[in-house]
């Protein structure tokens, strides 16, 4: 305490994992995931409470659900965990601080800006626990350590020559960072660009779903960037041709078409989904062509949105109305299904949840689409790709 104080980790607390998310921790469920802090005294939990309330404020206003972090202040019993869990991340280096804690990206206010008058109203002595707790470590310990998976393994220290090196190795992974975006932009063969935080494995697994989705859906290819840091970034762009951005000067321009740090959230409802789809659908001629497939383009847009496996389990009244309106838009349609004698075979493999079955903008006579690296193999010897194939159709080269 006297080189870390209680302010100094509750500010690292709410930065390193999203404490709306109940009794689970991204793709960790259970109430052992849950968001949590035991106190062994009054004064630290009205530290954390008036923090707790002072960053609900600014998650509420970034369109994030009120926190659901457990508070407590009395005695409770404590048991050291197994020997195996002791020190997990600093016996499997490099893998850093991996997780899938998905944190917001959002700041904490200042110490001075937390939520003391309610403590205060509740007869606490404010005065007293902002003297206790005060912090310690300066700005140019945050700027330097950023804690996200791609910061060193070694252990931070106060160390001014360490401060330096640590900024200097962010600083380096920024420039990188900043290059391939814009490599990637400028690239005309990325119909879409993905970026997302570099905090956790979290973002990255659900940014790997959604390119791998939109890749087989409307094949085209979709460019992902991970930031150097920890950012609260889900955010994806689509290229417009000039034609319909007008802008004729820059060729074609990338349109922001769902962002996270916009208050829109991960991509993890159909109606999400949707969107994104006819969004490219209107404005690149590959993805229009394979969403002709099949026959109405909204009953296979619909369908194929709800083969997402990236979805909330339980999806809304409005999801459920664009399920049922699919069959009936395609059933109107013509389409001529491929022969089953035709069909070809899937390897057998363990099958996710099951899902609404696809109707299509990956028909059982669409074209077969090129599985990304690692996928083929995965297929021949009989496991479930890392990237699913969206479509009950859908089948890797």
């Amino acid at each position: 305490p006297q080189k870390v104080s209680l302010a100094d980790l509750l500010r690292q607390f709410w930065s390193c994992h999203d404490p709306t998310q109940g009794e689970a921790q991204g793709a960790d469920k259970g109430s052992q995931y849950r968001s949590c802090v035991y106190c062994t005294s009054k004064e630290q939990a009205v530290a954390t409470r008036a923090s707790l309330r002072a960053f609900d404020s600014v998650l509420q206003s970034g369109g994030y659900v009120p926190i659901t972090t457990e508070v407590r202040e009395d005695p409770l019993p404590f048991w050291y965990a197994e020997e195996n869990h002791q020190q997990w991340i600093a016996k499997r280096a490099p893998y850093s601080q991996h997780c899938s804690a998905e944190p917001t990206g959002l700041t904490l206010p200042t110490f001075e800006d937390w939520d003391w008058a309610s403590e205060a109203s509740r007869g606490a002595d404010v005065a007293a626990v902002r003297a206790m707790f005060r912090p310690l470590l300066s700005q140019a310990f945050w700027d330097s350590f950023d804690g996200s998976v791609h910061a060193p393994n070694s252990q931070a220290t106060l160390d001014p020559s360490a401060i330096e090196a640590a900024k200097a190795d962010l600083d380096q992974r920024r420039r990188e960072q900043a290059e391939l975006l814009a490599e990637v932009e400028s690239n005309s063969r990325y119909v879409a660009v993905l970026r997302y935080c570099g905090r956790c494995g979290g973002y990255e697994r659900r940014a790997v779903d959604l390119t791998g989705f939109l890749q087989r859906a409307l094949d085209i290819k979709v460019g992902m960037v991970q930031d150097a840091e920890a950012t609260g970034n889900f955010e994806l762009k689509v290229r417009q041709p000039a034609a319909v951005s007008g802008d004729q000067a820059a060729g074609s321009r990338l349109a922001l078409v769902h962002s996270k740090s916009g208050g829109e959230g991960f991509v993890d409802t159909i109606e999400k989904v949707v969107k994104i789809l006819k969004f490219i659908v209107e404005v690149d001629a590959t993805a229009r062509a394979a969403a002709a497939t099949g026959g109405d383009l909204e009953a296979n847009i619909a369908a194929t949105a709800a083969n997402f496996h990236g979805l909330r389990q339980a999806k809304s009244a409005a999801a459920a109305a664009l399920l049922d309106d699919a069959p009936k838009k395609a059933s109107q349609s013509k389409t001529t299904p491929l022969p089953k004698s035709q069909a070809k075979k899937k390897p057998k493999a363990p099958q996710p949840k099951k899902q609404p079955e696809a109707l299509g903008i990956l028909s059982q006579d669409a074209l077969v689409l090129e599985p990304t690296e690692g996928e083929g193999e995965a297929a021949r010897e009989g496991r479930p790709c890392s990237l699913w194939c969206s479509g009950a159709a859908a089948r890797c080269a």
